[in-house]
């Protein structure tokens, strides 16, 4: 291969590499591989940052105070306000009302006004001056559709319809929210229970643990006793921390209902 067709390969592939792989904010836009990731240009990262800390929850300010001894109704409230379902139904049902108002236009008539100016100046000829004058033509337009078949009509009412139906799927969405947190709210409430209960079963382990041990070392109980003392006490210490993971999901379920960040220091009454 002479060092002119090679320099030209490489020529190609450089502009190849460029056309397939755009660079962004002096990155490349894509990784080179199915198994590297994809590193992003620091100024989207920034942005990202930035955007994640304007997003806030949208808790009452009455409720600043008492966040952290929420009662049900006052997580209701919060969770209506923040979750992205609610909030998404609520921003389709007014697209769906624009949309009907913006349909319902086609049975008014259709204004269309226009003023063309001009500049007019003579050239002054046979003992006549020159002349400036400023010319201004309005003109309007009226249009009215006096009939179409029942299209218009049919457009109307279905638009209608849409909205009406956008509103129910409203009201449908905040029912299936407001489920959505009271059942995550119970499961939290009957969670943080039962971790009260068995931090008491494991204190009663641990006391049958110690009277295990004495009475052995008097000479009451044998080696079998202990042992088995000493594995139900681990029994449930195993136990409280499966309950005390679970209450944590049992929160973040909770958080997660509400829209709001799972690490966000609230508690419910």
């Amino acid at each position: 291969m002479t060092p002119r067709r090679s320099g030209g390969i490489a020529l190609v592939a450089l502009l190849v590499g460029c056309v397939g792989t755009p660079r962004v904010s002096g990155v490349p836009g894509a990784s080179p591989a199915p198994q590297v990731p994809w590193t992003p240009p620091p100024d989207a990262l920034e942005r990202a940052a930035a955007a994640d800390s304007s997003v806030q929850p949208v808790v009452p300010a009455g409720l600043g105070e008492r966040i952290r001894r929420l009662t049900l109704a006052e997580i209701v409230d919060i969770g209506l306000r923040n979750n992205a379902n609610t909030r998404l139904a609520w921003a389709n049902a007014q697209s769906a009302a624009a949309a009907y108002g913006s349909a319902r236009g086609s049975w008014f008539p259709a204004v269309d006004g226009d003023v063309t100016a001009a500049r007019i100046k003579t050239v002054a000829s046979q003992g006549r001056t020159a002349v400036e004058q400023s010319v201004l033509t309005p003109s309007a337009t009226l249009s009215y559709l006096l009939f179409d078949f029942g299209g218009r009509s049919g457009r109307v009412e279905g638009a209608r319809q849409q909205l009406l139906a956008a509103g129910f799927t409203h009201n449908a969405t905040i029912q299936d929210v407001v489920l959505q947190i009271q059942v995550a709210y119970f499961q939290y409430l009957a969670n943080r229970s039962l971790l009260g209960a068995q931090r008491t079963t494991l204190d009663e382990a641990r006391a049958n643990l110690e009277a295990a041990e004495e009475r052995r070392r008097v000479g009451l109980a044998t080696i079998a006793d202990e042992l088995q003392a000493r594995t139900a006490a681990s029994q449930a210490r195993l136990d409280l921390q499966t309950i005390e993971g679970n209450l944590q999901t049992a929160r973040g379920t909770l958080a997660l209902a509400l829209g709001i960040p799972a690490n966000l220091p609230y508690d419910v009454d």
